[in-house]
């Protein structure tokens, strides 16, 4: 391995460090603003909250991998196998919660005046968890070996 090469890969792992911080913290800021905010505490603003839930995984669960190759701290293998799931789930989850958010603005716009009776308290409370169960159950399957 030349110098040059080891060079690149301190540079990708500053880089990824970086974006693994800001990922975190900017998705903390989300939170806080959303629970602050008493007008946006509303539907929209849970399906942020949870994909900012969601993201703050992704930025966690990318961290760890580069503490364990700068450091050379040894990982258990079912250690890897528990970060590539909420790895997995993280990703799932804030894809989906993309989507969610995505349709209710969609009906917001398709149907202003009968939002408020199809973005019920009933569509938000059956909405994220399904979000996080769905995605759990489809990365249990692959985490037991199917």
């Amino acid at each position: 391995m030349t110098s040059n090469e080891i060079e690149v890969n301190a540079g990708l792992f500053a880089i990824l460090s970086f974006i693994g911080v800001l990922i975190i913290v900017s998705n903390m800021f989300v939170i806080i603003v959303i629970t602050r905010n008493e007008t946006l505490r509303d539907i929209t603003g849970c399906f942020m909250a949870s994909m900012s839930v969601a993201d703050i995984g992704v930025g966690l669960s990318m961290l760890l991998p580069l503490i364990h190759v700068i450091f050379s701290v040894y990982l258990h293998p079912h250690t890897c196998q528990a970060m590539g799931f909420v790895n997995s789930v993280a990703w799932a989850v804030s894809v989906f919660s993309l989507s969610l958010l995505s349709f209710d603005r969609c009906v917001h716009i398709t149907y202003p005046y009968q939002y408020a009776k199809l973005a019920s308290q009933r569509t938000l409370s059956f909405g994220i968890p399904a979000v996080w169960l769905f995605s759990i159950l489809i990365w249990s399957f692959p985490l037991g070996g199917f």
